[in-house]
């Protein structure tokens, strides 16, 4: 890669923008891609080599041939949106779906895993409100138990109260922190594709 690391894999196809290939010890599983703008270098099991420039693909053999890259038509960014989910093209995107495509994007991979963790806390706290109003139901239909069924109820309602404040705290950070992770992506995206003057 140009950024120095190596990735040791099977490659699949090299195409245009794109290289596809498959990890080494797992050659039986998905096939992975990553942009041709960011490989320095393929380096064969045979020993040959594709090295790649910005403006061409030199590939050694026992003469050096250089083949001129074409310039493709440029496509329009894709540019994310939030709406109680990150969306493409107005389709909501599952999680794994948000992961791979913030594979390059690590301020907005954090931001996305954030809001992930925050809304996990919440279905959390939902959870342990249901459990603590059936556990203050149960105390309170007992005849003799507690002697003070009316201070128990008042206790675990206030329990609740304040279970659902953090619930809610936590699903509204955890979407602020999703929403914040689309515009990093965005930002980011525009940067690579508005050109510099």
């Amino acid at each position: 890669m140009k950024s120095g690391d190596e990735i040791q894999s099977i490659v699949t196809e090299v195409g245009i923008d794109v290289i596809k290939y498959k990890k080494f010890d797992n050659p039986e599983g998905p096939v992975y891609s990553v942009q041709k703008a960011n490989v320095f270098m393929i380096k064969y099991k045979n020993g040959t080599k594709d090295v790649f420039t910005e403006q061409e693909v030199v590939k050694p053999k026992t003469d050096t041939v250089v083949v001129k890259k074409t310039t493709p038509a440029v496509k329009a960014p894709s540019y994310l949106s939030y709406s109680l989910g990150v969306k493409l093209d107005n389709k909501k995107l599952s999680s794994d779906e948000v992961n791979k495509l913030y594979a390059n994007h690590p301020e907005a991979l954090n931001l996305y895993n954030k809001g992930e963790s925050f809304h996990t806390l919440a279905e959390v706290m939902s959870y342990l409100e249901i459990g603590t109003l059936l556990v203050t139901g149960l105390i309170a239909s007992k005849k003799d138990f507690p002697p003070d069924k009316e201070l128990v109820a008042k206790r675990g309602l206030i329990t609740v109260g304040g279970m659902m404040v953090l619930g809610v705290t936590f699903n509204i950070t955890g979407h602020s922190n999703k929403r914040k992770s689309v515009e990093s992506y965005n930002a980011e995206i525009k940067k690579i594709t508005t050109p510099s003057k």
